[in-house]
């Protein structure tokens, strides 16, 4: 019974994650000053932090990679130590590094430490990717992580071009990684990408199903809402089945 109810509860989820897209519903933002950047925490948007598209990055970047919400998964497993650094755009001090940055990722880049793994610079818009900031546990701009496969440490260093260059060449190693159930790598951040993910391939669809199908919102989120419904009871049965011929085999 315990298990039917989860998975009830699991399709009722899935649902709701479509029903702040149909009605509109505007995520209350708070603000807060901070003399080293300043400091923020929003409400996930679901309206912004989905592109339409998703690319791997190139082989032989030169600046910056701007990454999204969808495509950040998919360069991390490359095998590569990656530096990325969140942003906003109306961030004073993010803007003033811009320049900074973009020297960081043309070093990193264009001298490969022979000593590690190969660098990469990437860049993510903490003020339109909320789900990815909201994984990271992003408070203040701008912030800067390395990736280094399942490894995840966050550079508290001075705010230089050959500091954080050295940084992602190695010095990292020198810091312990983020605690696993904190760090976005680890079991719980890898749960919220993958709900993000899905909610992604969710709001797409939902899009199709307005402008290639003139389905309006209401009509469309309730397809999503059958379509939910019928998938929990399905899912419901099959568990029940299951535990029954569990139950006769004892």
């Amino acid at each position: 019974m315990i298990l039917l109810k989860l998975t009830g509860l699991l399709s009722l989820l899935s649902i709701y994650t479509l029903l702040p897209n149909a009605i509109a519903v505007e995520v209350q933002r708070q603000d807060v000053g901070s003399d080293d950047g300043v400091r923020k925490r929003d409400g996930l948007d679901t309206s912004k932090i989905y592109p339409q598209h998703s690319t791997r990055t190139l082989n032989s970047p030169k600046g910056s990679i701007s990454l999204t919400t969808l495509t950040l998964d998919e360069n991390l497993n490359d095998g590569n130590v990656w530096l990325i650094e969140f942003y906003a755009p109306w961030c004073g001090h993010c803007q003033a590094f811009a320049n900074s940055y973009e020297a960081v990722a043309h070093k990193v880049h264009s001298n490969p430490s022979p000593k590690t793994k190969q660098g990469r610079v990437a860049k993510i818009n903490g003020d339109e990717e909320r789900a990815t900031a909201s994984r990271f546990n992003i408070i203040g701009y701008p912030s800067f992580f390395v990736v280094d496969g399942w490894s995840v440490y966050e550079y508290k260093g001075s705010r230089t071009v050959d500091a954080l260059v050295n940084y992602v060449q190695g010095g990292y190693k020198e810091d312990s990684p983020l605690p696993i159930w904190s760090s976005p790598m680890g079991p719980i951040g890898m749960i919220q990408a993958s709900m993000f993910w899905v909610s992604a391939k969710f709001l797409t669809l939902f899009d199709t199903l307005q402008k290639n199908y003139g389905l309006s919102p209401t009509l469309a989120a309730m397809c999503f809402a059958g379509a939910g419904i019928v998938l929990g009871l399905f899912t419901m049965i099959f568990v029940a089945v299951m535990l029954s011929v569990k139950v006769k085999e004892e």
